[in-house]
């Protein structure tokens, strides 16, 4: 992969990613990443070492991912505000040799990694290695809701990039705006990694998502095309500044969920080029891809499979994917093969085809709820309210919402009697903010079906009921 800048600067490319006002060119992007690959090298970093990242620029992630790239070792990147258990949890499974982190007294920071001397060392960052090794690990919950660290091989990268530059055209004409996060494959693989193999460039913006900032930084930097999540644009849909700039010249693509007809509609009348992506952590995450023109004809529909990806629906209609850009194995958090013996990627997730061979998303195996962009598991949710000592028993669902696309919604029996704002306040102590229930609905009783499960469809016409 660091082969491929190298050769795009040789030819006088001028790609380059940016932050803020720093702009680094490929050449300086090789000549730091090989400066920290030398310092990690002497600090006895070597093939297989896991090392644990919680860094804030995204330029120094970038730096840092391909000087990992460069001496073999595994890069684990995780979200700088994980569940103290969470983070608990992944050390002691991933075994990290070394913690780089911008937000905690823990291993060492960044800048000291790129402003530390190296001695007279005769390393060289040839490239020559096994792409087949793991250089990436992210943590997903995949279908079922366990925390898992998925390995994902240089080669797998690289062909999820072949996939997205061929078959989205990407050229190095192309500048993209990144503001999904670099812990999350939404960051890396989707547009980030495969613009930088197609010699374009790469825009980050900040941490926070702000729509009118993102507008602006369209408009300022010429972007071609752009990615976000369903909650990203109904954010930008809402803003004013979204019908003061023409956007028309963006190609959009939508993931994590599905895109509300009223906001894709927004969309096109401002002549707005969309279209809706499919993929997993463990499944590239480009498999598909339809024309903003055909994505007209069919609005609910991800396409057609990408130039090198397989897939096939089983006998239950679960989509099954096969090819080069899958990851490898789960780290840790499951003892459960996701592969079929033929090769395919289990996804968890129900589709159809039409006659013409375009495929659509149906529903979810397991109760897992979209909202934001993120998986939120019901049973993750179940089990921390219960932990709660006035919560005698509760049920979590998904609902649609104009918003989130989904939202996470709570049915509880108490043997108190509690607000929904003092509940809501007790879990922000436990989990992260967009786990925590959009709406709180306490109940005598949980319905149940004749042998004693949880009927959802009894709790799906409560919810309907409360909100009329």
């Amino acid at each position: 992969m660091d082969k491929v800048l190298r050769n795009w600067y040789n030819t006088g490319n001028t790609g380059f990613v940016k932050y803020e006002e720093k702009v680094l060119r490929y050449r300086e992007i090789d000549e730091q990443s090989d400066h920290i690959f030398l310092v990690l090298s002497e600090m006895g970093i070597k093939e297989g070492d896991v090392i644990l990242s919680i860094i804030k620029n995204p330029l120094d992630n970038v730096i840092l991912f391909f000087a990992v790239v460069k001496c073999g070792a595994i890069l684990f990147p995780i979200n700088p505000v994980i569940e103290k258990s969470l983070y608990d949890h992944v050390i002691s499974n991933a075994k990290p040799k070394l913690i780089i982190s911008d937000f905690n007294n823990e291993g060492i920071s960044i800048e000291t990694l790129k402003n530390s001397t190296i001695g007279n060392s005769n390393l060289k960052s040839d490239g020559n290695y096994n792409t087949e090794r793991t250089v990436l690990t992210l943590l997903t919950g995949g279908s079922t809701g366990t925390p898992k660290g998925a390995e994902i091989s240089e080669n797998a990268i690289m062909w999820n990039a072949f996939n997205t530059v061929l078959t989205w055209g990407i050229h190095q004409s192309d500048r993209t705006l990144v503001c999904m996060p670099l812990y999350h494959t939404g960051g890396w693989n989707i547009l980030l990694i495969p613009t930088l193999i197609a010699g374009g460039s790469v825009i980050f913006s900040e941490n926070n998502f702000d729509p009118d900032e993102i507008i602006n930084l369209i408009k300022k930097e010429r972007i071609t095309i752009f990615m976000g999540v369903p909650t990203m644009y109904e954010k930008i849909v809402a803003s004013s500044e979204f019908y003061k700039k023409d956007l028309s010249k963006v190609r959009m693509i939508s993931g994590g969920g599905k895109l509300r007809k009223e906001t894709y509609k927004k969309l096109l009348e401002r002549n707005i080029k969309v279209f809706q992506g499919y993929g997993l952590t463990e499944a590239g995450p480009n498999n598909f891809y339809i024309s903003p023109e055909n994505q007209k004809k069919f609005p609910d529909s991800v396409g057609t499979p990408c130039i090198f990806v397989e897939v096939k629906l089983a006998e239950d209609g679960e989509l099954l994917i096969r090819g080069k850009h899958l990851f490898s194995r789960y780290m840790f958090g499951s003892d459960i093969d996701p592969f079929e013996i033929d090769g395919y990627f289990k996804t968890g997730d129900i589709f159809r085809t039409n006659e013409l061979g375009y495929y659509f998303f149906v529903q979810r195996k397991k109760n897992v709820i979209k909202t934001g962009g993120e998986n939120v598991y019901a049973t993750e949710i179940e089990d921390i309210i219960l932990t709660l000592p006035y919560v005698v028993e509760c049920s979590v669902i998904g609902m649609p919402d104009n918003y989130w696309g989904e939202a996470v919604v709570a049915f509880v029996k108490t043997n108190e009697v509690k607000s929904e704002e003092q509940l809501r306040k007790d879990l922000k102590m436990k989990i992260s903010g967009y786990k925590v229930p959009k709406r709180v609905i306490f109940v005598n009783n949980l319905p149940r079906n004749a042998v004693g499960k949880v009927s959802r469809e009894e709790l799906v016409r409560l919810y309907e009921k409360s909100v009329h």
